[in-house]
């Protein structure tokens, strides 16, 4: 196998036209060899119209970001699959870099990440959670999560819950033995989850459910529903 051959873009979405199309214009920029997988988990609004309007493979699955991503692997033809949520535009060179970390013998990383504001409170909200990805060698799925087929399938995937698939995957691969690498280079995500609340509360619940998750408790139900209510 080629450890840096065919990279596999695989992009979980539900109702999401008013970020898929810049965030797949992008994607196309990027570096070749690659193939770009979006995986419909049951929009009922432009989202797949806007799919077909690009070159790449659609498909469709139980709704579920978990299970949507894991749909995508098991069609994936890369040796790498870079894991991008809709509203994420990858920067400059991601290919190049994330084949180059690999060549250095990473297993699985992300980038670091900025919301799509200057704003000093969501540059510092960000900037705490890649000091976390960095000194844990966890990773969160807006920071758009890249991994070795192998790494991929030895730890057996995405585990399909309905949060913090993207730290459990994190956490399996590391206590795997997996090397991580965080790559500088900011993917920008939009911070429209935020349009209800601000990025203080937000944070503190995803932190809360974080630290609950970590410490094997069980979810406090009003944070989950919020955090789930977001998320959306």
């Amino acid at each position: 196998m080629n450890r840096a051959g065919l990279i596999s873009i695989i992009i979980p979405v539900l109702n999401e036209d008013t970020t898929l199309k810049s965030t797949l214009e992008l994607a196309f920029t990027q570096q070749r060899p690659h193939e770009i997988i979006v995986v419909d988990g049951g929009s009922d609004d432009s989202t797949l119209k806007i799919a077909k309007q690009f070159d790449c493979k659609i498909i469709k699955s139980e709704s579920g970001r978990g299970v949507q991503m894991n749909t995508g692997a098991e069609i994936a033809k890369g040796d790498i699959f870079l894991f991008l949520h809709a509203d994420s535009h990858l920067p400059k060179k991601a290919l190049l870099k994330m084949r180059q970390a690999v060549l250095d013998g990473f297993d699985y990383g992300s980038f670091t990440m900025r919301y799509d504001t200057l704003r000093p409170d969501y540059l510092y909200g960000a900037w705490v959670a890649d000091s976390y990805c960095r000194v844990m060698n966890e990773t969160f799925g807006d920071r758009a999560i890249f991994v070795t087929k192998a790494a991929f399938e030895k730890v057996g995937g995405y585990s399909e819950i309905k949060i913090m698939e993207d730290i459990d995957l994190s956490v399996r691969l590391k206590q795997s033995g997996f090397k991580m690498k965080l790559i500088n280079g900011f993917v920008i995500t939009s911070r429209r989850r935020f349009s209800n609340t601000s990025i203080w509360r937000a944070g503190w619940t995803s932190w809360k459910l974080l630290l609950d998750w970590h410490m094997e408790r069980s979810l406090d139900q009003a944070s989950l529903d919020y955090y789930l209510k977001e998320k959306r």
